[in-house]
């Protein structure tokens, strides 16, 4: 069994809790603002238990998230496809997140209400610039989809788990 901590960052209201319970209706409101949930998945006979750490957007919290990202194998960094604002703030959390752990971990782009693509404010080339400069993977996600959603996550813990194995 493998545990992997994945913490999910982003402007207020972008779809970060929404994400959380789409996969589980168990999802804890904790002390400082942060949502945690735990959810299990399996990967090629591989059991990953998985806790999403959903961290506050707000400015008052930026020393206690700082914290929250240590141990973190995964860093979702979420924006909302359909509100232009959301997305310039990534530099943001890339730069907070690398000042807090002194490197650049695995940072995963999530571009959410891919279903809403008649009110995108975002292209597919604007995501891809950004992340092409980081070297961030992304992915586009209805977050109404739990299969899309264990789709993505299928495919960051077997890119996890190859980046590990490479690197061992």
């Amino acid at each position: 069994m493998h545990n992997l901590k994945i913490c999910i960052v982003g402007e207020a209201g972008v779809g970060k809790t929404e994400l959380l319970r789409t996969l589980t209706t168990e999802v804890r409101k904790e002390e400082y603002g942060q949502n945690i949930a735990t959810y299990s998945i399996e990967i090629k006979g591989e059991k990953y238990n998985l806790t999403l750490w959903d961290l506050p957007a707000q400015q008052r919290f930026t020393e206690i998230r700082k914290s929250y990202y240590v141990g973190s194998n995964v860093i979702f960094v979420v924006f909302d496809l359909t509100r232009r604002s959301s997305f310039i703030d990534v530099h943001k959390w890339i730069k907070e997140v690398a000042e807090a752990l002194k490197f650049i971990p695995n940072i995963i782009f999530i571009g959410s209400k891919k279903d809403l693509e008649a009110y995108h404010e975002i292209s597919e080339e604007e995501v891809a610039s950004i992340a092409n400069k980081f070297n961030i993977e992304y992915y586009f996600l209805s977050l109404k989809s739990k299969t899309e959603i264990e789709q993505v996550l299928e495919k960051i813990i077997s890119n996890f788990e190859k980046d590990k194995n490479e690197s061992t």
